[in-house]
């Protein structure tokens, strides 16, 4: 199943027109600009440095949940990691990067786009040895869930 189907970001617009009402509207914004565009420009805003939440689960940034991987990876594959050092545990990240680059190279695999974007910037940033533990880690793990996926859409076999 791919969980990048079920990020608020793809239903975001709807939602925010119904929580609207008469006496107030609320509006998305940047809907044409990706998320790492988005980044870029709060890199730029110093604030964030100290105020940055991407979390999913705490008030504060946990570090691994998907939401702080994603961001975590982006703002290293833009070298502005080193700016967050007060929201983010960067010395957790870079003693496990291997974790963060074999999770990210799954979600890459899967095709989520949140991770696609920015595989260009990452790409020669990932050591062999991470793209390898990766490959042996999640293609029996894909090609399992392809095969039920095709079991169940052809149960004669067909």
């Amino acid at each position: 199943m791919n969980n990048d189907l079920f990020d608020c970001a793809r239903y975001e617009m709807l939602s925010l027109s119904a929580l609207s009402n008469r006496t107030l509207r609320i509006y998305q914004g940047g809907a044409t600009v990706s998320r790492l565009e988005k980044l870029r420009k709060v890199v730029d805003y110093p604030p964030s440095y100290r105020y940055l939440t991407a979390c999913g689960h705490t008030p504060h940034n946990c570090n691994k949940c998907i939401k702080c991987r994603r961001t975590i990876l982006e703002l290293y594959a833009i070298d502005a990691l080193e700016k967050y050092r007060a929201v983010f545990d960067v010395d957790y990240f870079y003693a496990h990067k291997t974790w963060y680059f074999v999770r990210y190279l799954s979600k890459y695999w899967q095709h989520n786009s949140y991770f696609v974007e920015i595989y260009p910037l990452l790409k020669n940033r990932i050591p062999l040895k991470d793209k390898v533990l990766a490959f042996i880690t999640y293609t029996p793990q894909v090609l399992y869930r392809n095969f039920q996926n095709w079991r169940k859409n052809n149960p004669k076999g067909e």
